[in-house]
């Protein structure tokens, strides 16, 4: 072989796995940095009742998972005071959950929880024990809900209560079904039916203030996908409502009826089939104009459309999805999304494209990027003119990165191209991170 060509191939080969270790490192990073953004923007199951990933019980049977425990027995010592008789032997609630993916994407879904009292003649604390292991926060949600409770009633005739889940193969973990177990408790005690067409998600405090969740967009799609006609979502979500891409973009609205509630006594009135005349009324008011505005988008602008929205908040103040409506029909909807929603849709779309990447640049192949990677650029470029304005400069330095990489990959790039490309996302991550105001906000918006 002529001493040229084995230099050149020698040669060749130094540069091959320069450009590998490059790529892979600069992967780590951004690995690293992903992970931190998602936990600090509350993005993950933290908030959120029933996150499955890694979680089933069948996934690691030989190895059980710290974090869930089976709930201990129940007390069966009165509390001091009066002891009320159960109207209702068994009562069920829809609970929104999320399946969080591996990339960072939250996926809704709802199960339902059932509460099921045994019979007894005995007083004991009203309470109830979980069937399947659950998660530290779900235990504490349960045990204010409970203390929410007892102000009222501290005991009740029965020989004990267990609540069970429809998907009882999943462990569960979450202190947003808080004010689900309130309105179960409830209808067990006061002997009103659940209403099986509505969902509900919010954690709770011991004086019965229902407070904000996370995971909202994948809840609301959770209700949608399973139906639901109503969904009670805290009051203090209202504006994760709004930030969201699909309506700042699109002015797409829930097709789920979304309504605000405050407190237990508020989720007990949305949620229960016997609801107050003023609120069946809004209800039936807002599908009639779902349903004139689904034939005609003109209608959202009509007189007639603007009287009836107006009398559905006067009905429901907190009609979260006649207030959405209101906003499209005014032309006040947002033209951006807030920092924090921003860099989570960031995070995802980078999140789907890091993978392929690494796994190329493993095996040292040389090809076209992949569906993947020109579905994720695709979706920076849609979220950019969307995006907070001190946000876009990190989405044009992620979507230079990814083409660089995919560049070298392929041999058209060195990796002192990539190299540069990656200091100037660190860059642009930087500028974020030393902005206190905006990381206040972030911090306050969280999901």
């Amino acid at each position: 072989m002529p001493k040229a060509m084995a230099n050149g191939v020698r040669i060749g080969s130094q540069v091959n796995t320069r450009r590998r270790g490059t790529v892979l490192q600069a992967l780590g990073h951004c690995a690293t940095w992903l992970t931190a953004l998602i936990v600090f923007t509350n993005y993950t199951p933290r908030f959120v009742f029933g996150g499955k990933a890694g979680y089933l019980e069948d996934s690691h049977p030989a190895k059980p998972d710290p974090r869930f425990h089976a709930d201990g027995a129940q007390d069966t010592k009165p509390c001091v005071g009066p002891t009320t008789r159960v109207a209702r032997q068994q009562t069920s609630i829809r609970i929104l959950q999320v399946y969080t993916e591996d990339s960072g994407l939250m996926l809704g879904e709802t199960t339902e929880a059932v509460l099921t009292i045994v019979q007894g003649e005995s007083a004991i604390p009203i309470g109830f024990r979980f069937v399947t292991p659950v998660g530290y926060q779900m235990r504490m949600a349960r045990n204010d809900a409970m203390r929410y409770i007892h102000v009222k009633y501290p005991n009740w005739k029965a020989g004990g209560a267990e609540l069970t889940f429809e998907d009882r193969s999943n462990k569960h973990e979450g202190s947003s079904i808080g004010t689900a177990l309130a309105v179960l408790v409830r209808s067990a005690i006061d002997g009103f039916q659940i209403d099986p067409n509505s969902s509900i998600t919010g954690d709770i405090t011991a004086n019965g203030k229902v407070l904000p969740i996370g995971g909202v967009y994948a809840k609301v799609h959770g209700a949608e996908a399973s139906k639901c006609r109503l969904m009670g979502l805290p009051l203090g979500n209202f504006e994760s409502l709004v930030n969201t891409e699909s309506f700042i973009a699109s002015g797409e609205v829930p097709q789920v009826q979304v309504i605000g509630i405050g407190t237990v006594d508020e989720a007990v009135a949305l949620l229960r089939t016997d609801r107050s005349p003023g609120l069946s009324e809004a209800i039936e008011l807002y599908d009639q104009v779902t349903q004139n505005y689904q034939q005609s988008t003109a209608y959202l602008h009509s007189p007639d459309c603007a009287a009836q929205l107006e009398k559905i908040l006067q009905l429901a103040p907190h009609h979260f999805s006649a207030q959405l409506l209101k906003i499209l029909a005014e032309g006040t909807r947002p033209k951006t999304l807030s920092a924090t929603a921003s860099l989570y849709y960031v995070s995802v779309a980078v999140q789907e494209i890091l993978p392929i990447i690494e796994a190329r640049a493993k095996e040292s192949l040389r090809v076209p990027p992949s569906a993947v990677v020109t579905q994720g650029l695709s979706d920076l470029g849609k979220l950019r003119p969307v995006s907070h304005p001190r946000v876009v400069p990190l989405i044009d330095a992620w979507v230079k990165f990814i083409r660089i990489a995919s560049s070298v990959e392929s041999g058209m790039a060195t990796p002192r191209y990539l190299d540069a490309q990656w200091q100037a996302v660190l860059d642009a991550m930087f500028e974020l991170e030393v902005d206190p105001e905006l990381m206040q906000k972030m911090l306050s918006e969280g999901m």
